[in-house]
This record gives structure tokens, C-alpha cells and sequence, in this order.
């Protein structure tokens, strides 16, 4: 095989008219390399091993079998003058619009969360304002409110809002004079002791009465009184009180009656105290004081 090369290589120089020592013929090394010869096998000539640039190769196709890397579960990182085997990719973008994205930390999120998605929807806050629910997928913001106000809820469906938080007001009044006598029997009149309810609201009305009596002739006396709401006419339910029954003739008796009624109104009302004495025994005295000593009044708190 190699003397038939050999021979085919002396006749081509030959015949191009170029000396036949001139030239080396190829042969083949016991590697099976391909090696300058001259007559006797010759491989000093020939490189351990090829290199070739790969600036070189412009196109082909490797197979995936003939790439190995370190260890498993890397990929080839582009290190801008080499590349290298990596389980860390540093400074790329990759779109999760268009990959699957899972085990992504919150921190390593940019843009709009929606709330589909679990976010806000919201990419800017004002200081100081509450994230709510505006709508089923929606999410909006309670202002920052006045200084001193309290959230207030507002009802199913619809979102909190900041209020001036309910104080308690209050108000009182004394009877108008030192003493008034009850003068008619089972019918209730106004004794001058009354206070206004200036707006819409519920307020806890209060009496505390200094009372005395005496009657002369059985059977037992005894002095009731009520709320009435004379702006509308009516009576405050269920607002009736008695003072301690008298149950010994000639002997009078004074004491404290103290009663108090929940009353909510719509707008500005006045409420009075109303007494009346019974029927039936024969009445020496029938009163309410106010004095130093012992003031009758009325008065209300609206919390």
C-alpha cells in the first residue's frame, strides 16, 4: 500500500516537472496517523495532537453525547472571553411569561403583582393610607384621615372610612323652683323639671327627685311619676316610677326617688318629669324639693 503511494507521488511530480525528492510522500504511523515520509517511516514531523481554533468553525453540528461538563444539572454560562459550567445564571433575563417560573422569591420580583396573582395591583402607596378590598378583585386605599379620627365600619359592602370618634355629651337641669306641690290626684302634671335633647341620637336620661308626703286618713298614699316627651306629646315607655308608699297617717315621710330611661329620637326633643298622687287617702302633703340640701334634677349623657 505505501510503495503503491509512493509511486503514484514520484509520477504526479513527474509530471508537473518538479524534482521527485522534492517532495515527501504521506504514510501512515502505526497510530494510524497520517505522517510526512521519505521512503522509511518518519512521524517527527507530525503534531501529537490537532488544534483548531474555534474561530475557524463557522458551522456544523456537534452531538450532544460529545459534550461533557463537571457535574450534573449544569449549563454553559457565557463569560463574555469563555464559557463555563454553571448552576447559577448572574445578570440574564428570563420572561416567566414565556417559561414556567416556580420557587420565585418575592425579591426577585419586578413590575405590578395583580391580585389575581396574589399582589395589590398597586406599584405606588400614599404614606399613611390602609390597603382594602374595593371589589371582589380589586384593591384600593383609605386615605390618611384627620388627626384623632377612628376607622369606622360602614356596613357590609362597602369600605371603612375615618370619623371623629363618639364623645360623650351631657347636660343637666334643676327643678325650676324650690318646691312644687302635687296638687290634683290620678292625674299627672308637669312639676317644671325638664331637659332637651338637642339632636338625633340615643342618649341616657336620668332623674333623681327629693320627695315628701303625708297623709291624714287611710288607705296608703303614694306619688308616681313619668318621662313625657312634650315636643311629640307622648309618653317615654315604660318610664314609670313610684316614690315609697305612705302607710301611716299623720307621719310625713321624705325620701329620694332616682330612676333613669334609654330614649333614642330622631331630632331634637324635650323631656319632662310628670307626677301625679293617688286617690283614696286624704293628702296633708304632696311634694318635690330642690334646695341645698337635696337638689331634684335631670339631666341626660349622648354617647
Amino acid at each position: 500500500m505505501t510503495s503503491r503511494f509512493y509511486v503514484a507521488f514520484v509520477l504526479l511530480a513527474a509530471l508537473l516537472g518538479s524534482p521527485a525528492a522534492a517532495y515527501k510522500p504521506l504514510c501512515k504511523d502505526s497510530a494510524g496517523r497520517l505522517v510526512q515520509c521519505a521512503g522509511t517511516l518518519d512521524n517527527t514531523h507530525a503534531p501529537a495532537a490537532p488544534v483548531m481554533s474555534g474561530a475557524n468553525i463557522t458551522s456544523g453540528t456537534i452531538g450532544a453525547g460529545s459534550i461533557t461538563g463537571g457535574s450534573a444539572n449544569r449549563i454553559m454560562i457565557d463569560g463574555g472571553t469563555t464559557a463555563t459550567w454553571s448552576n447559577t445564571i448572574v445578570g440574564a433575563t428570563i420572561s416567566c411569561a414565556s417559561n414556567t417560573c416556580t420557587n420565585l422569591p418575592a425579591s426577585a420580583l419586578s413590575g405590578t403583582v395583580g391580585v389575581g396573582n396574589g399582589g395589590t395591583g398597586k406599584n405606588t402607596w400614599t404614606v399613611g393610607s390602609i390597603p382594602v378590598a374595593s371589589g371582589v378583585t380589586t384593591i384600593a386605599e383609605i386615605a390618611p384621615g384627620t388627626a384623632g379620627h377612628v376607622l369606622t365600619a360602614n356596613g357590609a359592602g362597602v369600605a371603612p372610612s375615618w370619623q371623629a370618634p363618639s364623645v360623650a355629651t351631657n347636660s343637666t337641669s334643676s327643678l325650676s323652683s324650690s318646691q312644687y306641690n302635687i296638687s290634683a290626684t290620678d292625674l299627672y302634671e308637669d312639676i317644671g323639671l325638664s331637659v332637651t335633647l338637642p339632636a338625633a341620637g340615643t342618649y341616657r336620661v336620668w332623674v333623681n327627685l327629693t320627695v315628701g308626703g303625708r297623709i291624714t286618713a287611710s288607705p296608703n298614699g303614694v306619688i308616681t311619676f313619668k318621662l313625657y316627651n312634650s315636643t311629640d306629646a307622648a309618653d317615654v315607655s315604660n318610664s314609670e316610677r313610684t316614690a315609697p308608699w305612705i302607710t301611716q297617717n299623720s307621719v310625713g315621710i321624705v325620701d329620694n326617688v332616682a330612676f333613669e330611661e334609654t330614649i333614642t329620637v330622631a331630632a331634637s326633643k324635650t323631656i319632662k318629669v310628670y307626677a301625679k298622687k293617688n286617690s283614696g287617702p286624704t293628702w296633708t302633703d304632696a311634694y318635690i324639693s330642690s334646695g341645698t340640701d337635696a337638689r331634684s334634677r335631670i339631666g341626660y349623657v349622648k354617647y
